[in-house]
């Protein structure tokens, strides 16, 4: 509509306004278990603490990994106008890349939460192994993808007489592709470990991921240039699955046990 910056702007609001209120008509037409009934419009405030608890650690999270990512694009950003324009192009492949990886996330932690809730730990384990199978499927699917064509993806933000850019672009897809599977984990165990219930904890793989970026950006780019720049992403990506792994495992561990306990008060109650 030749709005520029503002249609742009427009796009989005209007794009997502649209896909709520799509979703919003089909839950009305079809999900009754989602319809709010007049006994539920009490505000609950022992629920609406607990999912505060869980909800701003989350969001905290999100926030503390975005510092990462501004301190990464801070840098690169001296590096000069070619690699800015095909690293911001190669990031908007990238996110096109991850959105898979979003709903997967969103899946375990539903999928774990609720199998703690009814005690099923052999479920959450089950969980975690499918999880982690379709995150490496996807992974290598996607990194396949994209070490062909990389290329042809940067060329739809970029005009084909852009070579140098597109070349950037490319470049920094190239990269991260090799890496998308520890990706892949890292959202499966850290949206696991925070449907168990450890948010708090799970925001400390935001921290790693923030500090590697930082420490990539500051060190490895003034020696490197952009190279280091297309590294900063799987560096944090490691670092992150480096300290989530174990701590979902330890969560898991705590999950079985709170689970055995409440099946042994629930057998000492009929007994009683």
């Amino acid at each position: 509509m030749k709005w520029g910056v503002g249609g742009a702007a427009f796009a989005t609001i209007f794009s997502q306004g649209l896909s709520g209120v799509l979703c919003l008509f089909v839950i009305l037409k079809k999900y009754e278990v989602l319809h709010i009934r007049k006994e539920e419009r009490k505000l609950d405030q022992f629920h609406a603490a607990k999912m505060l608890n869980m909800g701003i650690p989350m969001g905290l999270q999100y926030s503390i990994t975005a510092i990462g990512c501004m301190v990464m694009q801070t840098a690169n950003n001296s590096l000069g106008t070619v690699y800015v324009s095909g690293f911001a192009a190669g990031t908007k492949i990238n996110s096109l890349m991850q959105c898979p990886y979003d709903a997967l996330a969103t899946a375990v932690c539903t999928f774990a939460s609720q199998n703690y809730g009814y005690g099923d730990a052999k479920r959450i384990r089950q969980g975690f192994a499918v999880g982690a199978a379709a995150a490496t499927v996807w992974g290598i699917a996607s990194g396949i993808l994209l070490q062909l064509f990389a290329p042809d993806f940067v060329s739809i933000f970029v005009s084909s007489d852009n070579e140098a850019v597109i070349a950037a672009g490319a470049q920094y897809l190239q990269t991260i592709s090799k890496f998308f599977v520890v990706l892949g984990f890292l959202n499966v165990f850290r949206y696991s470990t925070q449907g168990l219930g450890w948010s708090k904890r799970a925001i400390l793989s935001g921290v790693f991921e923030m500090i590697a970026r930082t420490l990539v950006s500051g060190i490895l780019v003034p020696k490197y240039g952009y190279t280091a720049v297309c590294f900063a992403d799987p560096a944090a990506w490691i670092a992150a699955d480096l300290y989530i792994l174990p701590t979902c495992r330890l969560a898991y561990l705590n999950a079985v046990k709170v689970i055995a306990e409440e099946k042994r008060a629930r057998s000492q109650m009929k007994l009683a």
